[in-house]
């Protein structure tokens, strides 16, 4: 079965700890968390009109890779169309990347709207995720004074209207 993918940036594509490990004991807990939000649950149905031989889309998120980006799957009638006929046809994946990928990238960030992760300027720098899933800062020391970043706080996960659309 072939599935068209659509790709999107997250607030988060940039965002990686110093370390791979924290990284990615990080990705399993969000991932976790994106579960809980009901991310993995979501599907959004659309029925082009004007395109040929079409008539039902289903998207689902597929995953949340280790590029931080949102892999959503479009099934195309059921998956009754091989790859070349999807390839070819212009027309619907313009329509997808013009009409669909904007609105289900507004329905996700409406799913996401109650998920934040603790950040410094909207990266990781300077955090560390550890072993019991918990976010620590690193202290920095000036002189005689230590401090943490004046500048860690919630930030909101989103998905980015930035994505590309492909076969």
């Amino acid at each position: 079965m072939t599935y068209i993918s659509l790709e999107i940036k997250t607030s988060l594509s940039n965002a990686f700890f110093y370390y791979e490990e924290d990284t990615d004991r990080f990705d399993e807990w969000f991932k976790n968390k994106l579960s809980d939000a009901g991310l993995f649950n979501w599907v959004m149905y659309d029925n082009p009109q004007g395109i040929p031989e079409v008539s039902t889309l289903e998207l689902f998120v597929n995953d949340f890779d280790y590029q931080h980006t949102l892999d959503v799957s479009i099934k195309v009638d059921d998956g009754t169309h091989d790859f070349d006929e999807l390839y070819d046809n212009t027309a619907l994946l313009d329509y997808i990347e013009r009409d669909v990928a904007p609105r289900a990238i507004r329905e996700l960030n409406e799913i996401c709207n109650q998920v934040t992760i603790p950040m410094i300027g909207g990266t990781f720098n300077d955090l560390m995720f550890s072993e019991n899933n918990e976010f620590y800062a690193l202290i920095h020391s000036y002189g005689k004074d230590y401090f943490v970043s004046p500048d860690l706080k919630e930030e909101q996960f989103y998905a980015e209207d930035d994505y590309e659309v492909y076969v």
